[in-house]
């Protein structure tokens, strides 16, 4: 058997740099039908406890997931040259168990559809009568088969039984003479094409249940998100009103690129969504004042959010922050021109469907092309879920302009 690399009932240990570039291609090929599940080691100290090389069996784990997924242990001296690779967001370390799953796309998906379990999230873990790492080895393992159930199976090379009756009447009618029984085969013919349609009616039926059933789950969690999204906004403001400064006027500003995926989780949840383009190009950051784009950050997720939302006295707040930080807002490009630049100031969204957004806006400061001096945040407004989708930063994004 095997996927895009023979499927075997053995983990498969990362020695070398080699290695690292060979899992790399997998878990970024198209082809790839099975998840990937990466155990790392963990750091005995920092959990403050005695616990094996891996916390999960690798080998038992292994063995269960024969045909359901690829499982691979990361060695700790290999962990830095994997994150660099894939960047901080996307990878896994000190214990953590990382699965990413079929179709990744490092630049358009978004990181939690790829579940990381930290360490002490394993240790902590309950399931029926077992605990810690047997619990979550026993949940992995249902999750594959679950994900094996319901995923789309690729028949190629083999043929259903409509298609090879298809193939039968083709070969039939190119042997055919003169004196041959066109009528018999015009109905095998007719019996194939019948065949064909009612497989597809059967599955079109079964995609539209399926869909149904999806959009009424999606809306009940869209509506469950406003609300709560409405409860947390009304506390910030009523937070604001007890107070001299702002709920957000404390928010500790970080130093590195590397911690912003995870502020913005913490400090702008449902205001601020960082899009995986963006957390992408935050790798390549050379734009040496980080605090800025910090605040910035912060700015959009507060000032601009709050002007956008139609809060009284914020047009104001927002032009007088953007003084204060010394940057400028405006259009990024005119729609016309950004279609004539490709993908450059689109982003795939909403996250998993095939819809493009425009990064309509943008905040600036400088003028150059050297990206160290030169800030340019790339944004829009999503209007049906009242926050700002950042799709690129800290860097000026070319065109034939500049």
């Amino acid at each position: 058997m095997r996927d895009v690399r023979p499927i075997g009932s053995e983990h498969w240990p990362i020695r070398d740099d080699v290695d690292l570039k060979d899992l790399f291609d997998l878990v970024c090929d198209p082809d790839r039908t099975l998840p990937v599940f990466v155990l790392t080691q963990p750091d005995e100290r920092r959990l403050g406890m005695s616990v094996r090389d891996y916390l999960l069996d690798h080998e038992y784990l292994a063995k269960r997931m024969l045909g359901l997924g690829v499982v691979v242990t990361l060695p700790r001296d290999l962990n830095w040259t994997w994150t660099d690779m894939v960047g901080k967001t996307w990878s896994t370390f000190l214990g953590a168990v990382r699965t990413y799953r079929p179709g990744l796309d490092f630049e358009q998906d978004s990181p939690g559809n790829h579940p990381l379990a930290l360490p002490e999230r394993i240790l902590a873990f309950q399931r029926g009568e077992k605990k810690a790492e047997d619990a979550f080895t026993e949940f992995l393992i249902e999750q594959a088969h679950e994900y094996a159930a319901t995923k789309p199976v690729r028949w190629e090379p083999c043929l259903l039984y409509a298609d090879a009756l298809q193939r039968v009447v083709e070969v039939s009618r190119s042997r055919a003479g003169e004196d041959a029984d066109w009528k018999s085969l015009y109905e095998q013919e007719i019996e194939a094409l019948t065949k064909r349609i009612e497989e597809a009616e059967g599955l079109a039926q079964s995609y539209a249940e399926d869909n149904d059933q999806l959009r009424a789950a999606l809306e009940q969690v869209e509506a469950e998100n406003q609300s709560i999204r409405a409860y947390a906004d009304a506390l910030r403001i009523e937070l604001g009103r007890k107070g001299d400064d702002s709920p957000d006027a404390h928010v500790p500003i970080p130093e590195s690129y590397d911690e912003m995926p995870g502020w913005i989780e913490k400090h702008l949840p449902g205001r601020v969504m960082l899009h995986p383009r963006a957390i992408r190009s935050l790798k390549r950051a050379a734009y040496e004042d980080v605090g800025l784009v910090f605040r910035a950050v912060l700015a959009l997720g507060t000032e601009y959010r709050d002007m956008r939302c139609g809060l009284d006295g914020a047009k104001d707040k927002w032009e007088a922050k953007l003084a204060e930080l010394g940057v400028q807002f405006g259009k990024s490009i005119s729609l016309e021109r950004a279609g004539e630049e490709g993908e450059t100031y689109f982003v795939k969204y909403p996250m998993g469907s095939s819809g493009t957004k425009f990064l309509e806006y943008h905040l600036r400061k400088g003028s150059t092309k050297d990206d160290r001096v030169c800030l340019g945040i790339y944004f829009f407004w999503d209007e049906d879920r009242q926050r700002v989708v950042i799709g690129s930063l800290p860097a000026h994004l070319q065109n034939r302009m500049t």
